[in-house]
């Protein structure tokens, strides 16, 4: 779980990154205010951050939708598991 939040956020960033460089977003002593940025640059983000991530959460859903794992493939690989530990008392009580 913790490398999966790791890889997320470090993906995230790389990907909000070059989306920046992709369309030229201003940087240091140059931008003062939005005034400072270029309409053209602030239409290009909001279809980088709009339509953009939107495309993502789709993709996101449909890679969910394509994982297919049922109660009983779920319960075999669980007990496949404990025979390789050589523990089958995990799940006694249940």
């Amino acid at each position: 779980m913790s490398f999966a939040g790791k890889a997320t956020s470090g993906l995230g960033g790389l990907v909000a990154g070059v989306g920046l460089d992709l369309i030229d977003w201003p940087a240091g002593n140059t931008v003062a205010s939005a005034a400072d940025i270029p309409t053209e640059t602030l239409f290009n983000l909001g279809l980088l951050f709009g339509p953009g991530v939107a495309l993502f959460g789709i993709a996101s859903v449909w890679l969910s939708s394509r994982y297919r794992l049922s109660r009983a493939a779920h319960a075999d690989i669980l007990a496949q598991l404990e025979r390789r530990r050589g523990n089958t008392s995990i799940h006694a009580s249940r």
